[in-house]
């Protein structure tokens, strides 16, 4: 159980780094409910227990608002006849505990559990792990951490400095990649940071690769940002006939050009 802890603490810190690095302005950051549930299974039934989750549990779970994450093994060969491991996501407690109220009582699963065990339980020992990303500050960089088993509860507060770090790896990656040029453009527009520099970077990047009509749209909202009108309607137009005559298809740019343009007028 220890080491289930241990990777649960590292996969909450994995969530919540990627939740917060997501949000932007008003976007609502993941703070779903996640349960870790560990399967020890009789000797020589995993078979028929996987076959029971493939063939009905992940049919009744998504009937029963249950989000699956995914389900695995250990990689170890004897752990992987013993154990199954699977990470389930519900929006809040509450709900966990209804889903879980109404699957059990489910007269499918009812039926299929009871099929499925009919020479003997497939399981000894089920473990489960609960924990959740709460009390999130109002600038996205720290927030409190609660894991849960049996009769006991830790909560822990977390703390990250995306921007140092992004900063750093701008600075090393695009001495040795010219390929981040735009990466890093991009960056430093929708984080108010040194416009001219991200100009610079972006058109190093289209120099690279002139038909991106992609980067080329971003130059203009950079433009646009810096105050040249002028100049983000021309680069806008460039984008949008550029997306115009891709063989693969606009991706969307060219109503984002036209509304970009329509917002400069």
């Amino acid at each position: 159980m220890k080491r289930i802890i241990g990777a649960l603490v590292a996969l909450s810190l994995g969530f919540f780094g990627v939740a917060l690095y997501a949000a932007k302005g008003d976007e609502k950051v993941d703070s779903r409910i996640f349960e870790l549930r560990t399967y020890e299974c009789v000797p020589g039934k995993m078979e028929a227990l996987q076959a029971r989750f493939r063939n009905h549990t992940r049919k009744l779970f998504e009937k029963h608002q249950m989000t699956v994450i995914g389900f695995w093994n250990p990689t170890d060969a004897e752990q992987s006849q013993r154990k199954l491991i699977y990470l389930l996501a519900f929006p809040s407690q509450e709900a966990a505990v209804k889903s879980w109220a109404d699957f059990q009582a489910d007269p499918e699963w009812k039926a299929v559990k009871e099929a499925s065990e009919k020479d003997g339980k497939l399981a000894e020992k089920i473990e489960t792990l609960t924990f959740n990303i709460g009390d999130i500050a109002d600038d996205n960089k720290s927030a409190k951490v609660q894991l849960m088993w049996e009769n006991t509860s830790v909560k822990f507060a977390v703390a990250v400095d995306f921007d140092s770090r992004v900063m750093k790896d701008i600075e090393a990656k695009t001495k040795v990649n010219p390929g981040t040029y735009a990466a890093a453009a991009n960056y430093y527009l929708d984080n108010g940071k040194d416009l001219n520099k991200a100009l610079d970077w972006m058109n190093l990047a289209i120099a690279g690769n002139p038909n991106a009509f992609w980067n080329v749209h971003a130059k203009a909202k950079i433009q646009k940002a810096l105050g040249d009108k002028k100049g983000a309607i021309v680069t806008a137009q460039q984008s949008l006939d550029l997306a115009k005559i891709n063989k693969d298809g606009d991706f969307g740019y060219i109503k984002l050009n036209e509304d970009l343009i329509k917002s400069l007028k």
